[in-house]
């Protein structure tokens, strides 16, 4: 059965690698084939489950660990919330398999609790962020603005609050954010917003990846935080 003894480390690799090989794509004029999250979701999902650590197989039955659009299991939200993108833990997607056709929502705990091993939230915007103004970005109270926003994000909220072993909020910026002052003071106080974030929650991980090829990643290296 592949994939059962797959480690969570190899999982977290080859997710680093497929969103550092999507960010290569993303540079200059292979942003407009991103036009939309939902375009880079789609690339997303559909590499990570083109590798062969991403599915397990039972006899002829091929199991696969990533889903979309999968219950934020834990996160105190109305309407049941989503997120973007799951990993299931491999050695339970049998046991999420026999549960198919009930309602996830109605799954024991224990299982509600483990099965989603990543979690994957994802942004796409152009020019500032989250309703951020030139005046705001360019002032001496933008650090702290930028931090709070970041704290109160819905996704990272829900990232934060659901049962999940790791979490993954993904910004694709569609600009030049070097060529441009708002933009660059932007970039440089989200950076310190989520280096401060990440480590209050050490099960975050943060990448901002930019149209001009400026990217970053938080933490450098991953370390292993849980719910």
């Amino acid at each position: 059965m592949l994939g059962l003894h797959t480690e969570p480390s190899q999982l977290i690799a080859a997710l680093d690698k497929t969103i550092m090989d999507l960010a290569y794509d993303f540079t200059g004029d292979g942003a407009f084939s991103f036009a939309t999250e939902a375009d880079v979701r789609a690339a997303l999902f559909g590499r990570l489950r083109a590798n062969v650590l991403f599915y397990i197989r039972t006899g002829n039955v091929r199991r696969e660990l990533v889903h979309a659009e999968f219950p934020a299991f834990g996160a105190p939200w109305k309407g049941r919330a989503r997120y973007d993108l799951v990993i299931w833990h491999p050695g339970l997607a049998e046991e999420a398999r026999k549960k198919w056709g009930t309602p996830a929502w109605q799954w024991p705990e224990k299982l509600r609790r483990r099965i989603n091993l990543i979690a994957v939230e994802i942004e796409r915007f152009a020019g500032l962020t989250w309703d951020m103004r030139q005046y705001q970005i360019l002032s001496r109270e933008a650090q702290f603005v930028m931090t709070q926003k970041v704290k109160q994000h819905a996704d990272i909220r829900k990232l934060r609050e659901g049962w999940c072993e790791f979490a993954y909020f993904l910004i694709f910026w569609d600009d030049d954010v070097q060529d441009k002052q708002d933009l660059k003071a932007c970039y440089n106080c989200l950076q310190k917003a989520f280096v401060q974030v990440s480590r209050e929650d050490t099960k975050l991980h943060f990448y901002c990846i930019c149209r001009d090829g400026s990217i970053f990643r938080v933490p450098q290296l991953h370390t292993q935080g849980g719910c």
